[in-house]
């Protein structure tokens, strides 16, 4: 392109940048992204299916710049969020959870069972276990709903920082 220029001038654009610094964007959108992932995280947790509650306390969030994060460690975690094909687990887990819930000795049918159908994704709604749809991706679901009056509440607090 040589020979060729282009020079622009925008009337006010040392203003527009001062207007565009920390305080008046960044600031906002970081606190907005902090309040996204505090929610979806509430929902996960909520939605998440409790034995003796490591899977529930095991979900955690962590926030970056521009960045949220909400996830788990718990090894068995996707397990509960997307099921199982038919397998053969270890019967001691099992049977030590059949003991939890009144059912001493099933173990091994209900690992057997397990072998045969495999297990269903599950969250909670409200009191009941549902089935077919893991914790995560049922608050994601959720979050939709809370998204539009989440992202308003961003824009007040961009135009309250620009209005100043």
């Amino acid at each position: 392109m040589a020979g060729l220029g282009l020079s622009l001038d925008i009337k006010g654009a040392a203003e527009l940048t001062k207007k565009l610094a920390s305080k008046t964007i960044k600031d906002p959108l970081q606190e907005g992204i902090k309040k996204i992932t505090q929610t979806l995280l509430g929902l996960v947790k909520k939605a998440t299916v409790v034995d003796m509650g490591e899977l529930r306390s095991g979900i955690t969030h962590k926030i970056e710049p521009f960045v949220g994060r909400v996830g788990t460690n718990v090894k068995y975690a996707s397990f509960v969020e997307k099921g199982t094909r038919p397998h053969f687990p270890p019967v001691e887990p099992i049977e030590e959870w059949a003991q939890r819930h009144g059912m001493k000795g099933a173990g091994f049918a209900i690992a057997r069972a397990i072998s045969k159908r495999g297990t269903q994704a599950a969250h909670m709604m409200g009191g009941r276990r549902v089935k077919g749809e893991g914790m995560f991706a049922y608050g994601l679901e959720k979050l939709k709903d809370k998204l539009p009056n989440l992202l308003k509440g961003i824009g007040k607090d961009i135009k309250t920082e620009f209005d100043k």
